[in-house]
């Protein structure tokens, strides 16, 4: 399995049960996920 699609997954999840948890903190860490995947996909191989 690809990075991009580990981090999509993980985006996700963090959203939805964000979404059912009504907490502010998981959307910002399914957001951050999301750009982790942005990263990930554009074949970023360092950290930043």
């Amino acid at each position: 399995m690809d990075h991009y699609l580990t981090w999509l997954i993980a985006g996700f999840l963090l959203v939805i049960v964000e979404l059912l948890s009504g907490t502010f903190y998981l959307l910002v860490l399914g957001i951050a996920a999301m750009a982790v995947l942005d990263r990930s996909r554009v074949g970023a191989q360092k950290a930043v």
